[in-house]
């Protein structure tokens, strides 16, 4: 039929990653995974953490210069490669969760 405009294909994710990225009170940098263009990455502070956690663009994020992350809290951040974050926290041992749609 003339004029009809066709259905889009439905969404399908290239390759759905999801880790824990462990911190403590130095800066660690996020690892090296691929975010598929136009896609971002999903930041959870774990619930069980007992500190904040900060995530900044670099290792000189600090707790008040980053944005920070509560028990439970989250984030979405456009970024091409989750290793262009750094995270520092409160206390040792603190977790954030992390997904995206991978290249």
């Amino acid at each position: 039929m003339a004029g009809l405009i066709p259905s889009p294909k439905p969404w399908q994710p290239r390759s759905f990653k999801t880790g824990v990225i462990t911190v403590g009170t130095t800066a660690v940098q996020g690892p090296d995974v691929k975010v598929a263009a136009g896609r971002a990455v999903v930041l959870t502070a774990d619930t069980a953490n007992t500190a904040n956690v900060a995530v900044g663009g670099d290792n000189t994020v600090t707790l008040t210069t980053g944005m920070i992350l509560e028990p439970g809290g989250g984030a979405m951040i456009e970024v091409d490669n989750l290793n262009r974050l750094w995270f520092i926290a409160g206390a040792a041992g603190q977790k954030v969760l992390y997904a995206t749609e991978s290249e």
